[in-house]
């Protein structure tokens, strides 16, 4: 049992992994510093995330509650946004490159999530 449940897990990472691997859906350069990019976005994906789930589900306040998070990947060079939430990892990741004249953004959805990049797009042309 406990060797089904670490394939499983190992598996569900290497899913994630896949994300970044992948072309992304969108790419942006925008002329804005890596660390006002990851605050612009972190605060509109929020907002944007709560539309991730049906009218129902939010009329009965039983939707999932997607909270961002920014990750350092490399210090002042490279940050990951994604859900706080293990869950909804396999979502989507916003990778952010710094560049010398501004910052690279790179959103990857997860496998035959285009509800995520279609909710989220608008967070990304925001901060863009």
């Amino acid at each position: 049992m406990n060797r089904t449940a670490f394939v499983l897990i190992l598996g569900l990472a290497a899913c994630a992994a896949d994300m970044r691997r992948n072309s992304p859906a969108i790419t942006s350069i925008t002329p804005h510093s890596l660390n006002d990019v990851a605050t612009c976005l972190v605060r509109e994906m929020n907002d944007k995330s709560r539309g991730l789930t049906n009218s129902i589900s939010q009329i009965l306040n039983t939707a999932p509650v997607v909270t961002n998070q920014v990750r350092t990947i490399e210090p002042n060079k490279v940050f990951e946004i994604g859900p706080v939430q293990t869950v909804y990892s396999d979502w989507y990741v916003v990778r952010l490159t710094a560049l010398q004249s501004g910052t690279q953004i790179e959103f990857h959805p997860g496998a035959g999530r285009d509800d995520v990049t279609a909710t989220l797009a608008p967070a990304i042309a925001v901060c863009s």
